[in-house]
Order: structure tokens, then C-alpha cells, then sequence
């Protein structure tokens, strides 16, 4: 009797660890960051439409201050503007953000846009 009651609790924690590892597969799967990678793409249509390249520091400035989007102002000695938009996506710890780097030409004109992604947590 104590032999078939200890083969069954092996065999059911060989169920319950098969379960928890089944589980642990899909939540990983389900969360490898392609949401993120959509969003950030459709980011870089949005922006690359509404900000041409040519576009002055001021017209990119009105721009973010008019998406309501956190930058640092024109930066003369690196000639960019960087930006992050926060709280994109993710886990309740860890929070998804997209920092936005706006290069600029010595004449002040928007040759290029960067888009990288950021992970903040406490």
C-alpha cells in the first residue's frame, strides 16, 4: 500500500511540474516583445509622416510639445533633440519606453530619426 501511494505522488508531481512548465512556455512565448516591436514600428510610420526629413528644430519641438511628449530642447552641442515616450507596454514592474533621438544638420534640418527601445522598473 505505502509503495502504490508513493507512486502516485510521484506521478502526480510529474503532472504538476509538467503543468507549471507547459504554463511557464506559453507566458514566455506570449511575452517576447513583439507587441512592442509593432507599436514601435507604427511609431517610426506616425512620426516619419508627420515630421519630414527637412523639417526645422522648431517644427519638431511644436510637434512633441503638441503630442504631449517629455524632450530635452534643442541640444546645440550634439545637434539633436532627444525625447522618450513612456509607459508603452509591459509588466507591472517593468514598463516599456521609446527614447527618440531627432538629428539635425548644421543648418538645423532633420536628417534623421532614432527610435530605440527602453525598459525602467523601480
Amino acid at each position: 500500500m505505502e509503495y502504490a501511494t508513493r507512486v502516485m505522488k510521484k506521478k502526480f508531481r510529474c503532472i504538476v511540474r509538467g503543468l507549471f512548465l507547459g504554463v511557464l512556455l506559453q507566458v514566455t512565448a506570449c511575452s517576447d516583445g513583439s507587441e512592442d516591436e509593432v507599436i514601435k514600428a507604427e511609431y517610426e510610420v506616425t512620426l516619419r509622416s508627420d515630421l519630414a526629413l527637412g523639417s526645422t528644430v522648431a517644427e519638431v519641438i511644436t510637434y512633441l510639445d503638441s503630442q504631449e511628449i517629455e524632450h530635452s530642447g534643442f541640444l546645440t552641442e550634439h545637434q539633436h533633440v532627444k525625447a522618450i515616450v513612456r509607459n508603452i507596454g509591459g509588466e507591472t514592474f517593468v514598463k516599456t519606453a521609446f527614447q527618440l533621438q531627432f538629428n539635425f544638420e548644421e543648418k538645423n534640418k532633420l536628417t534623421d530619426i532614432e527610435i530605440k527601445k527602453l525598459y525602467t522598473g523601480p
